[in-house]
């Protein structure tokens, strides 16, 4: 159970670092 808590706030961590990247990709490419 903990461990299943502890997966899940790294994925949210991961996602959250994904969307990050993201838009500073989208930015780079629109200058």
């Amino acid at each position: 159970m903990r461990d299943m808590g502890s997966s899940s706030s790294l994925k949210s961590l991961i996602l959250l670092c994904l969307k990050i990247i993201k838009s500073i990709k989208t930015r780079i490419n629109m200058t």
